[in-house]
């Protein structure tokens, strides 16, 4: 060998700090200052919740249907955006169970500390906090 060491990253890297509870915090302030050069024109928002699968299976079941059910774990999240930028300026991630009703609050609050705030776009999933 001619000492070289290799320092090419394990193709898990990405997933194992993703996973990682303490870098949480870290990730979305990446992402709110991410957001911080669109500042001066963006004064729109919307705010949605997506799902995402997971490697995990679990199982369940299901009263409707009188049989256990087996599908794949899925996690939300629930992210904050500029209507003409499309540049997301606040996030969370939470189980598949969660209500979109409890994020719209942090994540206004979050996007209106750095930018100004014209509109926000919610779908009925978000009725509860704006009634």
């Amino acid at each position: 060998m001619d000492g070289h060491v290799n320092t090419t990253p394990h193709f898990n890297s990405v997933n194992r700090y993703l996973s990682d509870p303490q870098l949480t915090d870290v990730l979305k302030e990446l992402i709110t200052a991410s957001s911080l050069p669109m500042k001066a024109v963006e004064a729109d928002f919307a705010v949605d919740s997506s799902g995402f699968s997971t490697s995990r299976f679990v199982r369940w079941f299901n009263k409707k249907y009188g049989r256990e059910v087996d599908n794949r774990e899925w996690v939300k999240v629930h992210l904050m955006c500029g209507v003409n930028t499309k540049i997301v300026t606040a996030v969370d991630v939470s189980g598949w169970t969660a209500h979109d009703t409890t994020y719209f609050v942090p994540l206004l609050e979050r996007t209106a500390a750095h930018f100004g705030i014209r509109e926000v776009s919610a779908d009925k999933a978000y009725l509860p906090v704006v009634c």
